[in-house]
């Protein structure tokens, strides 16, 4: 991971063409400046799966098509074990973002009727609280990813266009101060916080 993306923002966005246009990948800093192309587009992909990663290194997180819908379960690096995280009451749940501190994982779920973005808090492997962070009627918040010291998240919502239009956003972690950053015509999504780069086993 080269060194100079460490705390940027990398995203998918259709700025560059039309319909049929292949999206690219760019960068930004967390105020929306300095944006620019990323032309390596494995260091985006590697931050993604990065972010599914405990901190250890030692279990991942996914969604999981299970009894057809998508459900958080976790895989044990060491002994491939896999088990289920969180089965929302209904709809489907996915996007896992781990925390840098290994203690929360942001997902989206569609259990309100709409795609949110909640939060669980774990203790030892276990659940012990699920929060809702954002809060839309019709709108949805999609692709959390924490920011390096873990008290920000970035996703990306289509809240302030009734047309669809996607832009980037930040909240903090506990879902206040949501803003936006992107603020351009143009459709950006399925942003990634990129944290110091670790080996994947």
């Amino acid at each position: 991971m080269p060194p100079e993306l460490k705390g940027k923002i990398a995203f998918l966005s259709d700025r560059e063409g039309g319909p049929g246009q292949k999206p690219a990948i760019w960068v930004m800093d967390p105020d929306g400046s300095n944006l620019a192309r990323l032309t390596a587009p494995w260091a985006y992909e590697f931050a993604l799966e990065l972010d599914t990663y405990s901190p250890d290194m030692r279990q991942q997180v996914f969604a999981y098509l299970y009894k057809g819908s998508y459900e958080l379960w976790v895989h044990n690096i060491a002994d491939n074990w896999i088990w289920r995280l969180r089965a929302p009451p209904k709809g489907q749940a996915y996007h896992p973002a781990w925390s840098p501190d290994g203690t929360h994982i942001a997902y989206v779920s569609q259990e309100d009727g709409n795609d949110e973005i909640h939060v669980i808090e774990m203790r030892d492997g276990v659940v012990v609280s699920d929060a809702r962070l954002t809060h839309n009627d019709w709108e949805w918040d999609k692709h959390p990813s924490y920011s390096p010291d873990g008290r920000q998240i970035v996703f990306y919502s289509n809240r302030e266009n009734e047309n669809g239009r996607t832009q980037i956003w930040i909240m903090g972690a506990d879902g206040s101060r949501p803003r936006n950053i992107s603020n351009n015509p143009y459709n950006d999504w399925d942003p990634v916080w990129i944290k110091w780069p670790r080996t994947v086993p």
